[in-house]
């Protein structure tokens, strides 16, 4: 698991393939602001959890998000769900919504070794971008969305290259 924080903000990308950190991962939850997963770790962290009800990719987001809510208060924690090819899935504020993605062309896939972290570098890239003045809570879903909408330009591109490359140059790869 890894944990980044900035000020109030803390981020965290779930990696619980194994049960024997489920004890280390509820301790951290209540603290985490905006919690990244592709479907597998995510679906893990809800069955560790006991959320017998996430049945579904929006059932899980929404059941995990009010896991994150007990200790701070703060009302606007964010759950990102990737899914491969299939869209983007986030509860924001206990509402749960979509981002759609346009597939890269197999032609186009060098290498898929690190499309999660960067999208997780991209939304984070967008969020750092944003005038948050009241932190976490300041977080509006069109916001989110937008920080998702780069995230999934950054691993685009990243899919598109051999190993985890970023361009010499700044250049607008994502049109």
């Amino acid at each position: 698991m890894e944990a980044l924080s900035f000020e109030s903000l803390t981020v965290d990308r779930i990696a619980l393939q194994r049960p024997n950190f489920a004890s280390e991962v509820a301790s951290v939850l209540p603290h985490v602001d905006i919690l990244f997963g592709n479907e597998t770790e995510l679906r893990t962290t809800a069955e560790t959890f006991g959320l017998k009800d996430a049945t579904s990719d929006e059932a899980i987001v929404l059941g995990l998000s009010r896991l994150l809510l007990p200790t701070s208060g703060k009302k606007n924690r964010v759950v990102v769900m990737t899914r491969g090819a299939d869209p983007v899935v986030f509860c924001h504020g206990g509402v749960v919504d979509s981002v759609p993605l346009s597939v890269v062309p197999v032609a186009k896939v060098v290498d898929a070794t690190g499309c999660g972290d960067s999208l997780v570098a991209g939304f984070l890239a967008e969020f750092t971008s944003q005038n948050l003045s009241q932190g976490i809570e300041s977080l509006t879903a069109d916001t989110v969305r937008s920080c998702i909408v780069t995230g999934i330009r950054a691993a685009q591109y990243v899919v598109s290259q051999p190993g985890c490359s970023v361009p010499e140059t700044a250049q607008k790869w994502w049109d």
